[in-house]
């Protein structure tokens, strides 16, 4: 007994050391049939990283995987990913390892594929990677090593996990994607014939053909009885059920590829015909519209597939959507959208896919007994689009939004579309607008438009469109926008070209307006909230970074379009504007200005430019600005409310005319970058006079009181340059008060002014004190004149005014260099005294 024990004992240790050392043994051997079963047959580079085998996983099973397999293709799709998978297994009899006989895999799992199927523009497909001559590889041929069936496919079960597939046809301009699809298909893969189980399902859906998205964020489940004949290469279709998104649909048929050709029997039905199913069909990301609604009326999908498909000679097919006596009513709202009408049908026959026809015919939808009916027809749809269309109704907002409900807007009034549309895709792309039929008119009557994001209604009390197939004629438009009033006459054209081809929309209208607040119109959307407080002045600062209205504004660059302008008066900021005419331009992605005038600020201005956005919302702008018989009072009151501001000014009067250029950068708030402002120019005083300036009283201790009162300042022209934002002035005579003047400076960025007054002041023009240090000079019959500098320094509304005597000592000094020096002494150190006490 103890003997068969150890006996026993050792059989078994055996078996394990057999069962560890069959992956070492037998991995080589294994590797090297799957690399030659997979070159044999593939005309790609094909990869995987590692080879595993396990006797465990699933004794008696073996398990054989591959990690990180790739397939990528050669010639035209050199270098483009066909395949990729990070793990394949697989598993077969663990006796097959010891026999000289054919392997057989019974079970495959695939992991996290991703397929990326590809054609491309002459119809050449990355899929297409088997052998034509014999189906192996050329290596292989000659060789007499039986290598023919190293591998027998006996599948029963085929899982796919969470695959994502993409299908991009070049030739056609379509897109396909299948989003984390999941596959589990059993039964006998293999022999002459078997029944299989199909279990599959797809978590996003898209189609997209000529970049517009047909289907998209749709879910695709599917359980089907397949029957199959290997020999005939027939699948028949005994038991499905298809749901798209919540739609139970039910495909029965069969399929036959007996050789190159493929012949198909199909048909397709909705399982259910409530009009609540055909609600299903709306993408997921829309479920938020229609939470809470009821639903009544029958919707019913027919189709059908029948015929063969071999090159470019397709099935005929048809799929029938039909819609009867439907209605929606949300749970919230008083009234409903009734009487839901549509036929919805594509239809082929046999032959080319350009037999394809898409109609909808008899749709309708009822709000209060008001219709609103739609019709259209499409085919010849793959080489030159054939339309025919036509959109019929009254629409009146007052009931819409009892029926619908429309969130953070609201809108009322009444629109009356009655429109018809005919033609063909190739005399729109070939401008024969002649041969399009698209006649109709658009009638707007006191709409209001309000939403959160706007600061202001906007109302449209009455619009008038007309449509031709050459223009948009508008006879009436009328827009109301908080104080503002704008009326458009006029017509747009090439807009068929613009719809359909992103072509330029051209246009030229007559603009005309009582009053135009740009105040509130360059400011109408809503500023956002704060939504937390700022803990310092660190975040304060950040946080009103962050919530700055951004005002800066594109124009389309496929636009171009004219306006003439007569707008009666208009505000901005403070300053008032009144009869403004010219010509306003859209074109190129610039705003450009053509003579327009307006008066302002007590005189004329003529403006000249060009505005032009940024990716970075810093537009570019260039003005030419002619300025006559600016009124000062007015000008200084419009830009300087504040007490402050008006130190330098005073109670002031006269004109001022001025001729500039001027360009840079502006700030998404429309602000001057003054690192980016440049110019030149001049500008002319009429006029000038200043009474009682704050400035101009700084200077008593040179000037008699009397004649600071009432400063006048003679007509002059000063030339000026504009360097990164400093404003520089170049010298210029004058006389101010009655006296000689110089004048320069500059005023920064920053509003910092740096002006000096070169003085050259008459004797009798200054004030007692300074009269009577003159007059104990030695040889001070020969003084007429002396010259004083001035310095005007400080922020623009405060500035300080300083006295700069260096010119009159010296002055004095030359006038007087024949007295003795003694009696020079001492004059000067009476003078200089004196000074001290009187600007100390």
């Amino acid at each position: 007994m103890k003997k068969i024990v150890i006996v026993f004992a050792l059989i078994i240790v055996l078996l394990l050391v057999l069962l560890l050392a069959i992956p070492v043994v037998f991995k080589g051997k294994l590797l090297k049939v799957t690399q030659t079963t997979i070159n044999k047959h593939v005309n790609a580079t094909v990869e995987f990283e590692n080879f595993s085998l396990s006797v465990f996983k699933d004794f008696p099973q073996i398990t054989v995987g591959l990690q990180n397999v790739s397939i990528v293709g050669k010639g035209v799709f050199n270098n483009d990913t066909l395949l990729s998978v990070p793990e394949v297994t697989g598993q077969m009899n663990l006796m097959s390892l010891f026999t000289s006989s054919s392997k057989s895999i019974r079970n495959v799992v695939v992991s996290d594929p991703l397929v990326n199927l590809l054609v491309d523009k002459q119809g050449n497909s990355n899929w297409d990677i088997t052998y034509s001559d014999g189906n192996v590889y050329p290596e292989t041929n000659n060789k007499k090593e039986n290598l023919s069936n190293p591998f027998e496919l006996q599948l029963e079960q085929i899982e796919v996990i969470n695959a994502n597939i993409n299908y991009n046809d070049n030739s056609a301009d379509l897109l396909m994607e299948f989003t984390k699809a999941n596959l589990l298909c059993t039964g006998n893969l293999y022999g002459s014939k078997a029944n299989l189980n199909i279990l599959g399902d797809i978590s996003d859906l898209l189609v997209q053909y000529d970049s517009v998205n047909y289907i998209s964020n749709t879910t695709l489940t599917t359980k089907s009885l397949l029957e199959i004949d290997y020999e005939n290469i027939t699948i028949g279709i005994l038991e499905n059920e298809l749901v798209l998104n919540d739609l139970p649909l039910q495909v029965l048929g069969s399929v036959q590829m007996p050789s190159d050709s493929m012949f198909f029997d199909l048909k397709i039905n909705s399982k259910e015909s409530g009009f609540n199913n055909f609600m299903a069909l709306i993408p997921p990301q829309y479920d938020s519209y229609f939470e809470g609604i009821t639903t009544s009326g029958m919707a019913e999908i027919i189709g059908s597939m029948n015929g063969w498909y071999f090159g470019e000679d397709y099935p005929a097919f048809q799929l029938a959507l039909n819609v009867k006596k439907g209605s929606v009513k949300y749970q919230n709202l008083p009234d409903e959208l009734k009487n839901i009408e549509a036929d919805i049908l594509i239809n082929k026959a046999q032959g080319i896919l350009n037999l394809t026809e898409a109609s909808v015919l008899n749709a309708s939808v009822e709000v209060k007994n008001n219709p609103v009916k739609f019709s259209f027809l499409m085919n010849d749809i793959f080489e030159d689009v054939v339309f025919n269309g036509a959109l019929n109704g009254k629409i009146n907002f007052d009931h819409l939004k009892d029926a619908i409900p429309f969130d953070s807007i609201k809108i009322a009034g009444i629109m009356d579309v009655q429109m018809e549309f005919k033609g063909k895709y190739s005399d729109i792309l070939n401008k024969n607008y002649g041969q399009i039929k698209s006649d109709g008119s658009i009638l707007l009557k006191d709409i209001n438009y309000a939403s959160n994001t706007l600061r202001e209604d906007v109302k449209i009390p009455n619009g008038d469109l007309v449509f031709s197939p050459q223009e948009v004629n508008l006879k009436a438009f009328e827009i109301l926008i908080g104080r503002s009033d704008l009326h458009l006459k006029g017509s747009l054209s090439n807009y068929l070209n613009y719809l359909f081809n992103d072509d330029v929309l051209k246009g030229q209208f007559q603009l005309t307006s009582r009053f135009v607040n740009l105040n509130e119109l360059l400011t109408i959307q809503s500023k956002p909230t704060k939504e937390t407080l700022p803990n310092s002045i660190k975040d304060k600062k950040k946080q009103e970074e962050q919530t700055d209205e951004i005002l800066a504004f594109d124009i389309p660059s496929n636009i171009m379009v004219d306006f003439r302008s007569n707008i009666q008066a208009a505000q901005l900021h403070n300053i008032l504007i009144s009869n403004i005419n010219g010509t306003i331009k859209a074109e190129n992605g610039k705003l450009n200005l053509d003579g327009l005038d307006m008066n302002m600020l007590g005189g004329e201005l003529t403006l000249n430019g060009s505005y032009e956005n940024s990716p970075s919302d810093q537009p570019l702008f260039d003005f030419n600005f002619k300025m006559s018989d600016f009124e000062i009072p007015i000008l200084v009151q419009s830009f300087s409310p504040q007490q402050t501001q008006r130190a330098i000014s005073g109670q002031s009067s006269g004109k001022i005319n001025s001729d500039f250029k001027l360009s840079g950068r502006l700030n998404p708030q429309l602000k001057i970058i003054p690192s980016t402002f440049k110019g030149i120019g001049l500008f002319q005083t009429v006029g000038l006079q200043f009474v009682n300036s704050g400035t101009f009283n700084q200077m008593k201790g040179v000037l008699k009181q009397e004649k600071l009162k009432n400063v006048t300042i003679d007509n002059f022209t000063a030339n000026f340059l504009v360097q990164d934002g400093n404003l520089l002035l170049k010298p210029f005579k004058t006389e101010v008060a009655g006296q000689e003047a110089l004048m320069k400076g500059s005023l920064n960025v920053q509003s910092i002014l740096d002006l000096t007054i070169d003085f050259n002041v008459k004797r009798e023009a200054f004030g007692d004190d300074i009269q009577s240090i003159i007059g104990i000079i030695p040889g001070q019959e020969r003084i007429k004149s002396v010259p004083v500098t001035v310095l005007i320094c400080g922020p623009v509304g405060e500035p300080e005014v300083k006295l700069d005597f260096t010119p009159t000592r010296k002055y004095v000094t030359e006038q007087i260099k024949n007295s003795s020096k003694e009696d020079l002494q001492k004059s000067l150190n009476k003078i200089g005294n004196t000074l001290k006490k009187l600007f100390k």
